[in-house]
């Protein structure tokens, strides 16, 4: 593999991470903007602009850059990276899955419907790069499988 095509890929990698995690930490943040008490007038629009609106414009432009680096910017090479990118959507998003899983279960005892609201987005896509990964780590042991058995037949002849 030559440094280019290496150096892409880690680029390509760390743009995907980076966008998905300012997704989640926008979301979260405007999300969380009730329980701050630091504020004399919550509902002031620059407050509500700054601590609502914001977040939400950011994390809907980082979830852009992170599906444009996720299927145009990273090129898988074959079974065994499929399935190291596979496991590593799992274990990434599985961990903000959980992590907005506990903010929801906070928001709720605290009977919070904003910071509920706010938390759909971030559970539908980490949910949709769960069952993403699931997909891609099936099909890399599919392909294992296959390249296994077409080497068997061939040391066979």
């Amino acid at each position: 593999m030559s440094k280019t095509i290496l150096l892409r890929k880690v680029t390509s990698y760390f743009l995907f991470y980076v966008a998905a995690t300012l997704f989640f930490y926008f979301f979260v943040s405007a999300g969380l903007y009730p329980y701050s008490n630091s504020l004399a007038n919550p509902y002031d629009m620059d407050n509500l602009l700054q601590y609502i609106y914001l977040p939400v414009i950011f994390s809907m432009l980082s979830l852009g850059v992170a599906l444009l680096s996720q299927f145009f910017l990273l090129k898988i090479g074959g079974p065994y990276e499929e399935r190291i990118y596979a496991l590593s959507l799992l274990i990434f998003f599985g961990v903000y899955f959980l992590f907005a899983l506990l903010i929801l279960i906070l928001s709720c005892s605290h009977s919070s419907f904003i910071s509920a609201l706010c938390l759909i987005p971030p559970f539908l896509l980490s949910s949709g790069e769960i069952a993403l990964g699931i997909i891609r780590l099936i099909d890399s042991y599919k392909a294992t499988k296959q390249d296994e058995e077409a080497i068997k037949k061939t040391l066979q002849k």
